[in-house]
């Protein structure tokens, strides 16, 4: 997945725990690095995160203006949270009243 996007020499991954206040976690590998958009002429924030379920794998990908990383940080880590596959894909949804959880007030 990573072999995609223009990732930094020594950049590292991690793997964090996700999931909506009060359910179940789950695990993703995590990598987070900034790079330069030649096309455009400027930096870019990456966050690939990656989960490994038992069904196959899924990846989330953010990719944001550098400068706005702080103010979209709640909505990476809300669709997040709101992530599933399957059937935990329903409840999920649940926990954001069938609605995106981007529609944040």
């Amino acid at each position: 997945m990573l072999r995609n996007f223009p990732v930094p020499p020594n950049t590292t991954t991690t793997r964090r725990q996700v999931g909506p206040p009060g359910k179940p976690t789950f695990a993703v590998d995590v990598t987070e690095f900034e790079a330069v958009d030649a096309q455009r002429n400027l930096n870019v924030f990456y966050s690939v995160n990656v989960y490994h379920g038992t069904k196959g794998d899924a990846a989330l990908v953010f990719a944001v203006r550098a400068d706005k990383r702080g103010s979209v940080s709640r909505a990476m880590a809300t669709s997040l949270e709101a992530f599933a596959l399957d059937e935990e894909a329903d409840a999920r949804r649940d926990a954001f009243g069938k609605g995106s959880p981007l529609q944040m007030k």
